[in-house]
């Protein structure tokens, strides 16, 4: 969705301008510095600032052109290509050139000259995503060369920039910058990535969920098409193409978007600030979209979602219900994207990769099933088969957050200041492990509640199953007046660290509603059966440590508390569910299966001697853990684990080999744990290998992209 609209008055390098609402997010107003922020009802797209930057005083401003390009190109002229090497997407630290934007943020990806910045909360993946996704927009065919050169320079004089932040920091940038000089004033942002918005890493395809990449950062690029070819995409109204097209789809041509559309329409765009131009950035994404089959219902239900505005999902259907918009995409000779971004650009297109999972010859393999390990019903297991009480583990997560403190010792902290401990980096977290699949959104009630009791009975409570229940309980329904819980599937009651009595926070197990009986939490109608409170130590562990609690709520095991004499845990430095504070706490592979954020095809089942490649498991796509399976309840697992992302500080990269045992304990002392890594909890190196049991493990080579490991089963 359009949030903003910068109308300017271009030259060559200059550009001054003041923002004019579009859709109601961020609203700049010129000469004051300042941004105003409000909500829109569609939390998907944030802001967007989605420029007909075109204009002149009138309510109808002609369409600006640059000097390098008259009104009337043709269309099927070849776009002249410069020799342009492919940008690598590396993430530095510093913007070469603008220095206002140093500090604010610190990390850029140059990707073909523009440049993708984001805040430091943002994580890598996400910059990354971004990057490769802006990449795929302007090399869509990803061959290394800009499929329209003219665009590129267009938006890359103008210092055209993609945002990643937060909603406050985006506010908080609108105010004097570089010695008194407005930093928008030499950079165009268009519109913004925020942190919280919803985000594919991988891509639609395989993650099942919308990207608002897709949206925003082609809005940003939408731009460069209204300036250089005018006559066909220019954004005023009468003057292009895209225009009457879109005239057309609202079924009449409207300044302001009227209260009812014609019932013929079948693009209906309500937003009273989003006017004509406006109208023309929305229509051009959506007709995109549909062309290139990013609406089509068997990747995601964002078409399904978005019918009250536009219900044209695929190719096929653009071509019958809107003739225009598809002669305009796909006739005239324009190289516009056809293919839908992932984020991973050139990793399938000429880039050297291992192969992938469905192109390697895998002999010694067996059918999946034979290591999909059983193991004894629990609250907690790494069975295939998940525990019925707990979270799903794919799709969406609502948490309500609580904050209480207790009788005898006050919070000092406003709940606003806690809550950022936690928030947006659990979110990011389980995001990134994911690869998208899950996304959890934490929803606080920032009020302190007064728990009834002095902390000594709710550390006493801490014990037993039913003394937590009850705790977490009281807070419940102290704020039942004030909270829904209905639709609720989690809860998290956080303490005041201040408590120092309750010195930490664990998971609460309990049944869901055929299961309940008396014994589950429940509000409004809604059994709960997964919980969490805090302690004390959740500064020490900061953003990390729900995400270890809430890998209970999905039914993981502690792999802390080992009896391997010289080792505090059975995976560490790998796997938060060991140690929270580790230099690898990425989830193990094994779990992500488990939890079905990997695809039975990203793994391989071994029963012979063989040859694979996996990529590492901190990135998307590819062959990702081999498994030799002794028994029903036991196997060898061998995943590649590089520094990127939440294991950037990994010490050791290459293959990790590890035993899961799901008959074993739970961890956490008590008694041998349900997964090992072998090898002194140390990778593989290249030319290294290890034997357990019958099972021979060689590293025969390992680049960035990943391992390849030969597997010798000795009879």
């Amino acid at each position: 969705m359009v949030k903003e609209v910068f109308t300017s008055m271009i030259t060559v390098v200059v550009l001054m301008g003041s923002l004019v609402a579009c859709g109601g997010v961020d609203k700049y107003e010129s000469g004051t510095g300042q941004q105003i922020a409000s909500n829109d009802l569609d939390s998907e797209s944030t802001t967007t600032d989605a420029e007909p930057e075109s204009t002149t005083t009138d309510a109808e401003p002609e369409s600006t052109t640059t000097d390098a390009e008259p009104e009337g190109i043709i269309a099927d002229a070849e776009p002249e290509t410069k020799d342009i090497e492919a940008p690598d997407l590396t993430i530095i630290s510093k913007h070469p050139t603008i220095d206002c934007l140093n500090g604010v943020f610190d990390k850029f990806v140059n990707v073909f000259g523009m440049y993708v910045v984001a805040t430091p909360e943002a994580p890598e993946s996400f910059v990354n995503h971004s990057a490769g996704v802006l990449a795929q927009y302007l090399d869509n065919d990803e061959d290394g060369y800009v499929d329209n050169q003219k665009v590129l320079d267009f938006l890359v004089e103008a210092n055209r920039v993609v945002p990643l932040w937060s909603q406050s920091d985006s506010e908080s940038f609108f105010e004097d910058t570089d010695r008194g000089a407005l930093c928008e004033e030499r950079v165009t942002f268009g519109a913004s990535m925020f942190l919280n918005d919803r985000w594919a890493l991988g891509g639609i395809e395989t993650s099942g969920d919308w990207d608002t990449n897709l949206e925003e950062i082609w809005h940003i690029i939408t731009w460069g098409w209204d300036h250089v070819y005018p006559v066909d995409f220019g954004v005023m109204r009468g003057n292009s193409q895209i225009g009457e097209a879109m005239d057309a789809a609202r079924g009449g041509q409207f300044q302001d978007p009227p209260e009812t559309y014609p019932e013929e329409a079948w693009y209906k765009y309500y937003d009273p600030t989003c006017e004509y131009a406006c109208q023309i950035y929305e229509y051009f994404y959506w007709i995109l979209m549909a062309n290139i089959g990013a609406l089509d219902p068997q990747y995601t239900d964002k078409c399904e979602r978005s019918k009250p505005e536009w219900y044209v999902c695929t190719k096929e259907e653009l071509q019958q219900v809107d003739p225009k918009a598809y002669d305009l995409l796909n006739n005239q000779g324009f190289k516009l994207p056809t293919r839908i971004p992932n984020g991973l650009y050139r990793e399938s297109s000429g880039r050297e990769t291992l192969p992938s999972a469905e192109s390697q010859d895998l002999r010694g393999t067996q059918e999946i099933d034979a290591c999909k390990l059983i193991g004894p019903d629990g609250a907690l297991s790494l069975a295939h088969e998940r525990p019925i009480h707990r979270l799903n583990t794919v799709g969406s997560i609502k948490t309500v957050v609580l904050f209480a403190d207790f009788a005898n010792v006050s919070a000092n902290e406003s709940t606003e200041d806690i809550f950022s401990i936690i928030s947006p980096g659990a979110e990011n977290f389980f995001r990134d492990q994911s690869y998208g699949r899950l996304s959890l959104s934490l929803f606080p009630h920032h009020e302190w509640l007064r728990l009834s009791g002095p902390t000594s009975i709710y550390r006493d409570a801490l014990t037993s199953y039913t003394g937590h229940r009850d705790w977490i309980q009281e807070a419940m329904n102290l704020a039942d007046d004030s909270v829904d819980f209905s639709d609720t599937d989690a809860v998290l009651v956080v303490s005041p660290p201040n408590a120092g009595d309750i010195p930490y926070g664990p998971a609460l197990m309990g049944w869901s509603a055929a299961y309940a009986d008396d014994g589950s939490l429940n509000a409004d109608g809604r059994y709960i059966a997964n919980a969490v409170t805090s302690g004390a130590d959740l500064t020490y562990w900061g953003d990390l440590w729900y995400p270890h609690e809430m890998g209970h709520s999905l039914g993981l095991p502690d792999l802390y508390g080992a009896t391997i004499s010289g080792r505090a845990g059975f995976t560490r430095p790998f796997s938060l569910m060991d140690d929270i504070g580790s230099t690898a706490p990425g989830y193990m592979g094994y779990s992500r299966w488990i939890l079905k954020w990997l695809d039975d095809s990203q793994i391989a089942c071994i029963n012979g001697n063989t040859t694979v490649a996996l990529t590492p498991i901190e990135t998307h796509g590819g062959l990702k853990i081999a498994l030799v399976p002794f028994d029903q309840t036991r196997a060898l697992v061998i995943e590649s684990r590089r520094k990127i992302g939440y294991d950037i500080a990994l010490e050791r990269e290459g293959a990790v080999v590890y035993i899961v045992d799901t008959e074993n304990g739970f961890g956490g002392g008590s008694g041998e744990g349900p997964m090992e890594v072998l090898n002194n909890a140390q990778a593989l190196l290249p030319n290294e290998s290890l034997t357990y049991e019958n099972v021979t493990i060689t590293v025969q080579e390992a680049n960035l992209t990943g391992d390849i490991i030969q597997i010798e089963i000795n009879d």
